[in-house]
């Protein structure tokens, strides 16, 4: 952790591009956010069968991160919703 602050330290110093801290806190945020919730969906299911746990985690981190990325990046949010919808819409012509 400590080299890691030292690098961030340097590499500001070096380079003159700024950093957006606001989109690396909220990344941060949401991936924490995406693996508790998926953690804690996955934990509910403990006593069942492994693939009920996946099923879960991944259906809640995915319910998570897509929400708060909506939230916080609404135009990218919306262009991942019409790149899916156009995919779908070429799978079900072939």
């Amino acid at each position: 952790l400590v080299g890691l602050l030292a690098c961030i330290i340097i590499s500001e110093r070096l380079t003159p591009v700024p950093v957006p801290w606001r989109d690396i806190g909220m990344s941060v945020v949401i991936s924490l956010s995406t693996g508790l919730a998926a953690g804690l969906a996955s934990a509910l299911f403990g006593d069942m069968p492994v693939i009920f746990s996946l099923v879960a985690g991944g259906a809640a981190g995915t319910v998570v991160f897509f929400g708060l990325t909506w939230l916080v990046y609404p135009a990218a949010a919306m262009q991942f919703v019409a790149k899916l919808r156009a995919r779908l819409r070429l799978a079900e012509t072939r």
